[in-house]
């Protein structure tokens, strides 16, 4: 910035740029360095989404998913309309789940809850991640009939239909350990994968 003669509009590509060069270089303490610089500096910049969005990439990178959470959650809640939103709350849920607390958990289902809400290109994808925090929490139940929520419109992809069909499986048989009667079901549910020509 200390360049003579430079307009305000090269002065903030130079900057961006910077954000780019730590990144390539894999310095996420520079990507977080000089995109809060950035985001300072830049206010009505049109590229500050995507500035954001580096620098909470690189607190998950580095497993700070406190700080990572709130810089996507951030993205999401200055501009909704953002073609970056959709994907920032998804990670903020992935964030939130990685703390591996329960608020964290229950944070990340209600952020998949606006994912799915958006009927978006990640909703199937948020939909799923909610199946798996509530197997965590071993609400089995509610994570199964999330399974068979997915399972009941058309899987296009065989490994991922095979994928959801051995989580349902997996699901009836914890849910037998209290009530046997899952048991016959979750049987026939890794027949039919066993017998799938695609499996």
């Amino acid at each position: 910035d200390a360049l003579p003669g430079l307009s305000d509009a090269w002065l903030e590509r130079l900057a961006y740029t910077r954000v780019w060069w730590h990144e390539g270089a894999a310095n996420l303490d520079g990507v977080v360095s000089a995109g809060t610089a950035f985001l300072a500096r830049w206010e009505n910049s049109p590229l500050r989404d995507e500035v954001r969005m580096k620098i909470a990439q690189a607190h998950f990178r580095r497993e700070d998913y406190v700080k990572a959470q709130a810089e996507f959650e951030a993205l999401a809640e200055e501009h909704g309309d953002s073609p970056y939103a959709e994907v920032a709350m998804f990670f903020a849920g992935r964030a939130a789940m990685s703390q591996l607390t329960e608020s964290g958990m229950e944070k990340a289902i209600t952020l998949w809850e606006e994912v799915v809400s958006r009927n978006g290109p990640l909703t199937h994808e948020a939909q799923h991640q909610q199946a798996v925090v509530k197997r965590r929490q071993g609400n089995h139940q509610d994570a199964l009939l999330v399974i068979e929520n997915l399972l009941s419109s058309p899987v296009e992809d065989t490994e991922e239909r095979l994928g959801l069909l051995a989580e349902k499986g997996e699901l009836l048989t914890l849910l037998a350990r209290k009530d046997p009667k899952h048991l016959d079901e979750a049987a026939m549910v890794f027949a039919d994968i066993a017998n799938d020509s695609g499996a």
